[in-house]
């Protein structure tokens, strides 16, 4: 057979162009409805979940998901979506560094937070579940069988480092989150505004995201003899023996003095609702391979784990956990707010030092196995100490210090940064304004979000169903991401982060002013005194309860602040008032303080980890003052860069009325059970010990209610109010009765003063209702928020692409860049990001075939972006005839909100121009993989050519022939693959397909012959 390539060729040059227009975004155009009902439900899985969004059966799945999960959904429903993007979210490893074994009769000193121990720690030794937190060696094998004496390798911090090495973060984000995510080498992130001092750090240290394996063994086996000389002088030993069953050829032993011995085990608690599985897998086989430690691989999701891992003392075995210590733990973070870079200050010092809670220094200092005063102290001046604007020099160097300091300690090993995207249905939700950096998580996406018709459907992602994992109470509750994000439209702040600048916006604080001098603190200026139980000057303050605070008793302060606070409604319809600001102020000196140090009586109105969380925070505040019935002033020694940096640390918002806090302070101090439970109220979880009072569960709800009833039967005014010079209340019984009649009416008592209230919760059903509350309108009217801050939306104002693939094509598009609030106004259209995929639909769903390269999506100028597809590529990506779509996802850095596009091309493939004979025998292969991963995918081609699509994650195409492809990373949305039907040969599809084109090119050219004459 004869085919002119000639004319082929020039056939193969013409392109037929089609445009898409979108018109600008006007402001009219964004007017929808503000919201003022939002349905919450949950799915316990993420891809349906994001189908309901873009199939218009719900509005927002609140949940951010790397990209690659969007490949499950149909390119036709996808372009449905808009996308909300955040780089907020992140990954690291915490470590239980617990080594708990002291020697009475070496030398030194073992320095805790609280007080010194003598002797030496040996270090890595730990005994589960001791009779007092810490141990003598003396009393192992005696009082304390040597069955409950393990090694753990973590309480080590040369052997905690070689991990910063072991694990190939670029693998992580590449192989298990397809791309949409970036290496962390540490608590400052690369989207972090101080990430350019940070990043000079991680190099000094030798990190790179690649890791080292090689040196992360080396820095571990050098570990390893150390501690092992020292073993030795106990009768005790570490041994390297060969073992056929171990990744790494052998396995470490701890031989005890008694002669048992064990393979050395970390028990490694990973999270199962994410990538984190995944993550968490890779690094367990890592550390096998090359520490030659075995790894118990404990697969729970979050409301099993995290009462564990923050609730508990970190050397007492949990039954959650099948009866072992925790090891490690893949943490998962989400910032809802805008970060400034002096904030870098906090990231810091609650990483690395740590100061509250949440890892190896847990809230209850009584825990801390792992403590080093200088860090501590470094990061006591980072969280609270004083820093201006001739200081900041001094900030950014203490920063510098407490991260390095952090990395080489190890008590975390930062994983990854995710740049992950919210699904929202681009036809019902108009607008919205997306926080630069964190998108759907900061609160203000939410309460400037408008829909069609002012309803908000809201689905959240949830493995085991539940809507949140943590208590309703804003004392130690409120903990998970789930909750905070729901809590978040029910009760306001003094101040928020703006959206935009990361700077705080005033809310309910109305106005404010920062003096700074030198200030006597007046006689009418008070503190509470949590042993007098009333307000005092701190003159006449308990002695110890001022040393506690302040260090003596101050009477003067450099800084002055005067707060104006926006009052309005409770959502029981009482009225906010002064009383409420001082109760809470009062509220966290009492349960700060622990009042038996002076009574020498346990005090029921104290908390380890309300004092670790707000003792410091009290200790600024040298006296408040009352101006007026809105007005308060305070003396604080604290001081900050920027002023209203000092305002938003110092200013306390009641975000619960005072009646309600009361009931449930008589409920915990009287050791009330909860319905259903063991164990009394508390102020948060703690396995075996207390249950976190929540105000939305309505059987808490219902003694919260009766505790209500007791307190007004008493006429019951709490001291932090009652006590306070000038102040008198009124309205006490009208609260009472307020609240008893919300809870009888809502079966709840989750009572505040945001802009939403819940109208309704369901535990059975996982259905929570929020209704908007019209008194509001008072303190700020509906659209109020969408016009304060800056909205800057890419826009796609017109695309071209072929209406027919033939060879090497081209895709255009002009973009521009757009601020819609709170004025509009056209930016440069520079520095877009695009990422562009090819997928193909088949009889058994839609097939990604892969992710276009970056290197050639070009930049043409004044906001042109062009695709260009080489004819190589083309071979790479259409390997038969037939429909596929290009999906292009545009976005900005300077923008939360994604731009989605799918185009259909309609692709003729060429017959090819040279005779290839084979003697492979051709195998047809059908290949699918689901979202319930198994622990390999194996995937075999002939020498046809085939196209391979790895969907954990999706990254690349393969062409190959006759290979055997194992991908050893679970996959996570579900992918088809298949080859010829049985019966027909490839000999025979081929001559199909050249009879095909040569009928296409002779109908191309008669009808270009004869058009011509």
């Amino acid at each position: 057979m004869i085919v002119n390539y000639k004319l082929l060729i020039g056939i193969l040059a013409l392109t037929i162009l089609v445009l898409s227009f979108t018109p600008p975004i006007t402001m009219a155009q964004t007017q929808g409805q503000p919201v003022t009902e939002i349905d919450w439900t949950t799915s316990t899985q993420e891809e349906p979940a994001i189908l309901q969004v873009a199939q218009g059966k719900a509005d927002v799945f609140a949940w951010s998901t790397p990209l690659y999960r969007y490949d499950a959904i149909d390119p036709q429903y996808r372009q449905n979506l808009k996308l909300i993007r955040s780089t907020t979210t992140y990954v690291d490893i915490a470590l239980n560094p617990a080594a708990n074994v002291i020697d009475p009769n070496a030398e030194g000193i073992v320095e805790l937070a609280d007080e010194n121990l003598t002797g030496r720690q040996i270090p890595g030794l730990l005994v589960w579940d001791p009779p007092t937190n810490w141990v003598n060696w003396t009393d192992l094998g005696t009082n304390i069988p040597w069955s409950k004496v393990h090694f753990n390798p973590w309480g080590i911090r040369e052997m905690r480092f070689a991990l910063e090495f072991l694990i190939d973060r670029d693998l992580i984000v590449r192989k298990i989150y397809g791309g949409s995510a970036t290496p962390a080498l540490g608590a400052i992130r690369p989207s972090h505004p101080w990430y350019d001092h940070a990043k000079q750090i991680y190099e000094q240290l030798g990190l790179t995201p690649t890791g080292d394996k090689q040196k992360a063994q080396q820095i571990f086996l050098n570990a390893l003899q150390k501690v092992k000389k020292i073993y030795q002088q106990y009768g005790m030993d570490l041994q390297l023996r060969d073992a056929s069953d171990a990744p790494g050829g052998k396995w470490l032993y701890f031989v005890k003095p008694d002669g048992s011995e064990e393979i050395v085990t970390v028990h490694f608690v990973i999270r199962v609702e994410d990538e984190r599985l995944y993550t968490g897998r890779q690094i367990a086989d890592w550390i096998e391979k090359y520490f030659y430690i075995k790894v118990n691989r404990i697969e729970k999701e979050r409301s099993v784990v995290t009462p564990v891992i923050y609730g508990t003392n970190p050397v007492t075995t949990s039954t959650a956990l099948g009866g072992v210590v925790w090891s490690m733990y893949t943490e998962g973070w989400v910032s809802m707010g805008e970060d400034i870079d002096v904030w870098a200050r906090y990231d810091t010092a609650f990483f690395y030092a740590p100061l509250r809670g949440y890892g190896p220094n847990h809230r209850v200092s009584a825990w801390w196995y792992w403590f080093n005063r200088t860090m501590y102290e470094k990061g006591v001046d980072l969280y609270y100490g004083t820093y201006t604007e001739e200081t900041v020099d001094q900030l950014f160097d203490e920063i510098a210090w407490m991260l390095k300091a952090g990395v080489e300690q190890s008590i975390r090993i930062f994983v990854t940064e995710n740049w992950e995207y919210t699904a929202a249905n681009k036809d019902r939700v108009v607008s919205l304004i997306p926080g630069k950096a964190t998108g759907f998580w900061t609160p203000w996406a939410i309460r400037t979000l408008t829909t069609t018709d002012g309803k908000l459907r809201i689905v959240e992602f949830s493995s085991s169903g539940a809507l949140f994992m943590s208590a309703w109470n804003t004392v130690l509750g409120f903990t998970d991401v789930y909750s905070e994000l729901m809590g978040r439209q029910i009760r306001d702040f003094a101040f928020y982060p703006r959206p935009d600048t990361g700077m705080p916006e005033p809310v309910r604080v109305q106005s404010f002013d920062v003096k700074r001098g030198n200030f006597t603190i007046p006689n009418d200026a008070y503190v509470y005194d949590p042993v007098q139980d009333k307000w005092v000057n701190t003159q006449n303050m308990n002695d110890q309860a001022a040393d506690y605070f302040y260090g003596g008793k101050p009477t003067s302060a450099p800084v002055k602040l005067i707060l104006n606070y926006k009052f309005g409604k409770w959502h029981d319809g009482s009225d906010i008032t002064m009383a409420d600001v001082l109760y809470w102020y009062g509220f966290y000196w009492e349960w700060s303080f622990d009042d038996s140090q002076v009574t020498n009586e346990t005090d029921p109105y104290y908390d380890p980890e309300i004092d670790s969380a707000m003792s410091w925070i009290m200790g600024t505040i040298y006296g408040i003052k009352v101006l007026n019935s809105t007005t308060i002033e305070i003396y604080t020694p604290y001081d900050d860069v920027y002023k209203v940096l000092v305002a938003y640390q110092i200013a306390l918002w009641p975000d619960v009325p005072w009646h309600v806090m009361a009931a449930a302070e008589h409920l915990i101090v009287n050791k009330i059970t909860p319905p259903g439970s063991s164990y009394p109220f508390g102020w948060t979880d703690r396995e075996g010990e207390s249950v976190g009072i929540s105000f939305i569960d309505p059987g808490h709800a219902s003694k919260v209610k009766e505790a209500l009833q007791t307190l007004q039967t008493e006429n019951f005014i709490p001291p932090y109010i009652s006590t306070f010079p000038g102040l008198t209340v009124n309205d006490a019984s009208t609260r009472y009765t307020d609240a008893i009649n919300f809870i009888n009416t809502h079966g709840h008592a989750m009572i505040s003063n945001g802009p939403f209230y819940v109208e309704s919760y369901s535990p059975s059903t996982y259905e929570l209702v929020m209704k908007y509350f019209k008194p509001y309108d008072n303190v700020y009217p509906k659209g109020y928020w969408t016009n304060k801050f800056k909205l800057v939306v890419p826009q796609l104002v017109d695309i071209s692409v072929p209406e027919i693939v033939i060879g090497a094509f081209d895709v255009q598009a002009t973009l521009k860049l757009v601020q819609i609030a709170p004025q509009y106004q056209e930016l440069t259209p520079t520095g877009f990001i695009i990422l562009a995929s090819i997928y193909k639909p088949t009889e058994n769903g839609t097939v990604k075939i892969g992710d276009v390269p970056e290197d050639v999506i070009v930049d043409q100028g004044g906001g042109v972006y062009k695709i260009s597809f080489s004819n190589e590529l083309v071979s790479q990506f259409f390997s038969e005839s037939g429909t596929y779509y290009l999906v292009i996802v545009i976005q900005h850095p300077e923008s939360g909100t994604a731009i989605v596009r799918s185009l259909e091309l309609t692709v003729i493939t060429a017959p090819p121009t040279t005779t290839t004979t084979t003697t492979t025998t051709t195998t047809t292969t059908t290949t699918t993989t689901t979202t319930t991963p198994p622990a390999t995918t194996t995937t075999t081609t002939t020498t046809t050519t085939t196209t391979t699509t790895t969907t954990v994650p999706p990254t690349t195409t393969t062409t190959t022939t006759t290979t055997t492809t194992t991908t050893t990373v679970p996959p996570t949305t579900t992918t088809t693959t298949t080859a010829p039907a049985a019966g027909i040969s490839a000999t025979t599809w081929g001559i199909i397909t050249t009879i095909i084109v040569i009928i296409i090119i002779g109908v191309v050219a008669w009808y270009y012959y004869a058009k011509k004459r």
